[in-house]
């Protein structure tokens, strides 16, 4: 800190519901917490202005009932760090792709 570093923060990404039979702000509301950055698609954005609730630090609500999910699931031979690296890897194609396609638009 003394050399101006400062920590990071959490980024969720796209928050916006791909399915129209979800709520509009489902990926939104409990994303809500210190130190977390949230893009949103305009529209998503829009609706969360409109009748989005802050309620407090909701990324936190349920870790102990995630945790026993997360348990669970390495029990029955899901490696995590496998399939958070697979993600990793898929966004990152796909923030590189949307990238491009902007500096060509740009260019």
């Amino acid at each position: 800190a003394a050399k101006g570093g400062r920590p990071q923060s959490m980024l969720w990404a796209s928050t916006g519901t791909k399915n129209a039979a979800y709520p509009d702000l489902m990926y939104v509301e409990p994303l809500i917490g210190p130190e977390t950055v949230n893009t949103l698609p305009d529209a998503t954005l829009a609706a969360f202005i409109d009748h989005g609730q802050v309620t407090g630090n909701t990324v936190a609500q349920g870790a102990d009932a995630a945790a026993a999910h997360i348990t669970a699931l390495a029990g029955l031979g899901l490696d995590l760090d496998v399939l958070g690296e697979r993600l990793q890897q898929d966004g990152l194609a796909q923030f590189a792709t949307a990238f491009g396609k902007l500096l060509e638009l740009t260019a």
